[in-house]
């Protein structure tokens, strides 16, 4: 700016030419001639700023259309934004006021609300089972690694799926949707504290009921963030198997360091252990050592109760069985203590010496349970079984906590962790023999109903003329797909072994051509698929993992099964669904009554 007025002042008062006021300046001829023609000192203008998020705006545009509270994150999912989410972040939020409808005021229902100053901002529902709150957009939202707290400046959300720093800065937090006071009171009133110790000796051996998914989102305590971020690990290390810190770091989508804090600490306390150093990739670097559970680590006692037997194990966390046991009894002649005496005889011809090493006892119970209560609500197999306050009396008799569960849900766990469903967000685990039962998870969580109810879905409805079933009702699935079905039409053809006959001879039977076995066996698969085909439709779980005295009817009778379901299910952009058998030597509900008790202490997704 000084050499344009410095040039006029040379040209215009000193007379000095053009040629010699460049070479004084030390300027170009052109840039003198320049200043000499200009009115004004010359001003520099930034020319505007091409973002890389310009190329995606309307994309992001069209989302806000549908979802206007839709937060930047799964917008950048749905997109399939991979640079910073930091300018994406600042242009959605410069977009989304032009998509938000106004909101009514709580108080006279007309005005439009202000926004709260100050106040807390609603965190995004989980993709969980909770009920979407009234007059509030929902959206689907694909299931995700559980991630980490950390110290990275994000919006203050918690979920299954995300959680991030609770100390996120202002800009952050001012993305979020904002709350009235009387939903704000709803929030508090359902959230749940976090930072609980679960502890079995704290407990005192008392009973405790299964966690059920909050129905709201909660909040957490920065001192809580801690054990969050170990619970998190935790679920990862179940979820995938065994990986390194690095691995870690990218599903959870932090740094090594923040990894190394959260594991350091478990090692020490012998929880973790690192594997041997694995052969390095093409690219090079330092070997990677997997992180998994200490086979040393502290043992669970896995239990499982049916109708006149009782089975029992000592798991490692790591999934592996270390003692069995088992024995028989008579429900219909002992009394309920009675009961309680045998399964804790069996116990503690599993259970280590030192008995406070134990970190509980998880049970799986053949019949209709009250999680909430610990008690065993009906077995159909075995009606003096009902009433039995099974939870509290073997915790009490034990003094060890007790977790109980119906069996299907139990071994739903054990498939998710241990099993056919690792890796796997959504399936059913099915179980058939003398009964059917169906355990659910559905993105990641195994499903309960109130108090534990759900899960019968033998008793489900296929046929309201057909026969009656031991529970009274008429035509229920087991009516047409168990031992019971299966025996008195193999009696009715006149099959070798018909009073004793299961799917496996019966596949055996059917391989050899004798007459009738080939059809029944079809129908039997017609059978099973009825009610897979009704599941399938309601909550489309994908896949369907059969356990129990079926899988012995081998590759031709899960063809079979597998073949109807697909003829009576329509076609669906998301998949087919399909249907394996467990293996025949099943540990899934020993190990998932272990996963019951992990998930009940570690406060693990269960």
């Amino acid at each position: 700016m000084d050499d344009w007025a410095e040039i006029r002042r040379l040209h215009g008062s000193d007379g000095m030419s053009i040629r010699e006021i460049a070479r004084r300046l030390r300027l170009s001829r052109n840039t003198v001639r320049r200043a000499l023609v200009a009115h004004e000192a010359p001003k520099y203008t930034r020319g505007a700023a091409v973002s890389i998020v310009d190329q995606v705006e309307s994309l992001i545009r069209l989302q806000l259309r549908d979802h206007p509270t839709m937060p930047a994150t799964v917008i950048a999912e749905r997109i399939g934004w991979t640079a910073s989410i930091t300018v994406l972040r600042k242009r959605v939020r410069e977009l989304r006021p032009a998509y938000l409808s106004p909101v009514p005021s709580p108080r006279t229902g007309d005005e439009p609300r202000e926004p709260v100053q100050g106040g807390v901002a609603a965190e995004p529902r989980s993709a969980g089972p909770s009920a979407p709150i009234a007059g509030e957009q929902a959206f689907p939202e694909p299931p995700r690694r559980p991630k980490l707290f950390t110290s990275a400046a994000e919006s203050c959300r918690t979920s299954s799926s995300k959680l991030t720093n609770p100390m996120a800065t202002k800009d952050a937090r001012a993305e979020s949707v904002c709350v009235d006071e009387s939903r704000l009171s709803r929030l508090m009133t359902q959230a749940e504290d976090l930072t609980r110790v679960s502890d079995p000796v704290a407990s005192n051996g008392a009973y405790r009921a299964p966690a059920r998914a909050a129905s709201a989102p909660r909040l957490i305590s920065a001192t809580g963030t801690g054990r969050l971020n170990r619970t998190r690990l935790l679920q990862i290390l179940y979820d995938v198997g065994p990986v390194s810190r690095a691995e870690l770091a990218r599903i959870s989508e932090v740094t090594k360091t923040t990894i190394g804090a959260i594991v350091q600490p478990m090692l020490d306390e012998g929880i973790l252990i690192e594997g041997p150093p694995q052969p390095s990739s093409v690219h090079g670097g330092k070997p990677a050592r997997p992180l998994w559970f200490s086979p040393h680590g502290r043992p669970i006692v896995s239990v499982f109760l049916g109708p006149d037997t009782v089975h029992t194990a000592l798991v490692r966390p790591t999934g592996t069985i270390v003692q069995q046991a088992s024995a028989r009894f008579s429900a219909v002649k002992l009394s309920h203590l009675a009961v309680i005496d045998c399964v804790a005889s069996c116990i503690e011809q599993v259970v280590p010496t030192d008995r406070t090493a134990v970190l509980g006892v998880g049970v799986a119970v053949g019949g209709v349970v009250n999680t909430d209560e610990g008690r065993v609500v009906e077995v159909n197999l075995a009606p003096r079984l009902a009433g039995l306050r099974l939870g509290p009396l073997l915790s009490q008799r034990l003094g060890l906590p007790v977790h109980i569960d119906l069996h299907p849900r139990v071994q739903a766990l054990g498939d998710r962790w241990f099993g056919s469903g690792r890796r796997i967000s959504s399936f059913a685990s099915v179980y058939c023999a003398e009964a059917i039962g169906v355990g659910f998870v559905i993105d990641g969580a195994v499903h309960r109903g109130t108090a534990g109810a759900g899960g019968e879905a033998g008793h489900t409805i296929v046929d309201f003329n057909g026969a009656v079933c031991r529970c009274g009702r008429r035509g229920c699935w087991e009516t047409i797909a168990t031992h019971r079905w299966l025996r008195s039409q193999a009696l009715a053809i006149g099959l070798p072994g018909a009073r004793s006959l299961t799917a496996g001879p019966l596949a055996r039977l059917s391989a050899e051509d004798h007459a009738g076995a080939r059809a029944l066996l079809d129908r039997f698969a017609r059978n099973l698929s009825v009610g897979l085909i009704n599941l399938q439709q309601l909550l489309a779980p994908g896949l369907f993992i059969l356990h129990g005295d079926v899988v012995e009817g081998g590759e031709e009778l899960r063809a079979l099964v597998e073949r109807y379901v697909l003829e009576g299910v329509p076609s669906h952009p998301g998949g087919e669904p399909r249907v394996t058998f467990a293996s025949t030597e099943d540990d899934m509900t020993m190990l998932g009554a272990a996963g019951l008790v992990l998930s009940q202490s570690l406060d693990l997704l269960a």
